[in-house]
């Protein structure tokens, strides 16, 4: 009985340490993003394209991955949403998606239908 005991706070402390050892080498990653509790997603996104860190392409579609494909995020961006942040990602993509570089319409375009386009006004006669 007494060396299960020692058995597993062995283990115990071992795992502690290796868990230590990880957390460290996750703070010191570059690409980890450090962000405080009430930074989402979608902030460090805009927050990243707003200071050209992101090009529009690259912007757009990680928003995209951010509601429907998280885990194809970078690291960094591998936080967290807000209840009803969706939608409004959603239309803001939808309204740039014609402007958007081919190869990125046909990455979002399995998650994104792009809005038709506005109909012309007929001028009465």
């Amino acid at each position: 009985m007494n060396n299960n005991i020692v058995a597993l706070r062995s283990f115990c402390l071992v795992f502690t340490f290796s868990l230590s050892i990880m957390n460290a080498q996750l703070s010191t990653n570059r690409d980890t993003l450090i962000t405080s509790p009430d930074t989402t997603t979608v902030d460090s996104l805009r927050q990243d394209y707003q200071s050209g860190l992101l090009t529009v392409d690259q912007y757009y579609l990680y928003l995209t991955f951010s509601i429907f494909a998280p885990d194809s995020l970078p690291t960094r961006y591998q936080t967290s949403l807000l209840p009803r942040e969706a939608t409004p990602v959603i239309r803001e993509v939808k309204r740039i998606f014609p402007r958007l570089n081919p190869d990125t319409q046909a990455r979002i375009r399995p998650w994104i239908k792009p809005l038709p386009p506005k109909p012309i006004k007929e001028r009465p006669k």
